[in-house]
């Protein structure tokens, strides 16, 4: 597969980048490379190998899920710095643009 202008073009689109005519060339350059990469893979010989091979003897270990009380509301919010009502007030970190 190569990736071509009208590619490239799709891509910037769905990605919402543009890029200059050099990095356009670079892009396209390290695309062919991975994409050459692949193509190499995809004609391995695998039909003897395992699908499930691991160097590791690591095992899952899986534990029963189990409901467990929670931390109390009430105690949590004693230790707030400032609190209204029920919620934890917070400095506020987004500011809101204009709505033109």
């Amino acid at each position: 597969m190569k990736i071509d202008a009208a590619l490239l073009e799709r891509l910037q689109d769905l990605s919402r980048i543009r890029l200059s005519e050099q990095e356009r060339k670079d892009f396209q350059a390290g695309a062919a490379l991975i994409l050459d990469e692949i193509s190499r893979l995809s004609h391995l010989e695998l039909e003897e190998v395992s699908g499930r091979s691991s160097p590791s003897r690591c095992v899952n270990v899986f534990r029963e899920d189990t409901v467990e009380p929670s931390t109390d509301q009430d105690a949590i919010l004693a230790q707030a710095p400032d609190r209204e009502g029920r919620y934890i007030r917070v400095f506020k970190t987004v500011e809101q643009g204009d709505e033109a």
